[in-house]
């Protein structure tokens, strides 16, 4: 019963959660001048939060996310920086200080944040096919073949790719600027290939923890 409870908390956490993300999201008060800072650090922290209540990751779990969280700020600086410099796209807005940063400083930490909510989420085919949730009873046949998994974070990463694409070219050119000759197909490959690329850093992350293990090391 007090489990029980305690779940129902913890969802409660996450849909108040949700819907602050919500109201970031309305038009109403996100504007070109706050964008930065609403959507990029807020909004960002509300969905580490909300990812957090609900999945509960272990301390190794969790430094191992943290760690993908800033290979993706590390990867988003470098490609972003040859963007600009080859006339892809050019973020606008927030805190920069050319010609050192060419990318704003409030997206480089919701990169960080980011990365870190997808490191875990990543786990999600492993989480539901575990779960004891009686709520989760009708997914747990899709997820109960591990070998499965990978197909399962691919189309985490493509859906994640159209809404990333969807968000850049919604926020508008004060915000988000393409180039002459970029394309939204383009945007598209941009975002799943980085995707692709934490997926390889997770992965990498995670055998290195087994292998601790397996030594005795971790």
């Amino acid at each position: 019963m007090l489990a029980a409870s305690y779940t129902w908390i913890r969802a409660g956490g996450v849909a108040l959660i949700l819907g602050g993300i919500a109201v970031v999201l309305s038009s109403r008060i996100t504007t070109p001048a706050n964008f930065r800072l609403l959507n990029d650090l807020v909004q960002n922290a509300l969905v580490l939060a909300a990812v957090l209540l609900a999945f509960l990751p272990t301390k190794q779990a969790l430094l191992r996310a943290v760690a993908l969280g800033v290979f993706v700020m590390v990867f988003d600086f470098v490609l972003e920086t040859v963007a600009v410099r080859l006339g892809w796209w050019r973020p606008l807005g927030g805190t920069q200080f050319p010609p050192v940063l060419v990318v704003p400083l409030e997206m480089l930490i919701g990169f960080l944040i980011m990365g870190t909510s997808f490191g875990v989420v990543l786990c999600f085919p492993v989480r539901i096919r575990n779960a004891r949730s009686q709520a989760l009873n009708w997914a747990r046949p899709w997820f109960e073949n591990p070998r499965r998994d990978r197909a399962w974070q691919l189309l985490l990463i493509l859906l994640v790719a159209a809404a990333g694409t969807h968000g850049d070219y919604a926020a508008g050119p004060e915000i988000w600027l393409p180039g002459a000759h970029w394309r939204p197909a383009y945007t598209f490959c941009v975002w799943a290939g980085t995707g692709l690329a934490v997926l390889w850093a997770y992965r990498r992350l995670q055998r290195t923890a087994e292998t601790g293990r397996g030594t005795g090391l971790a």
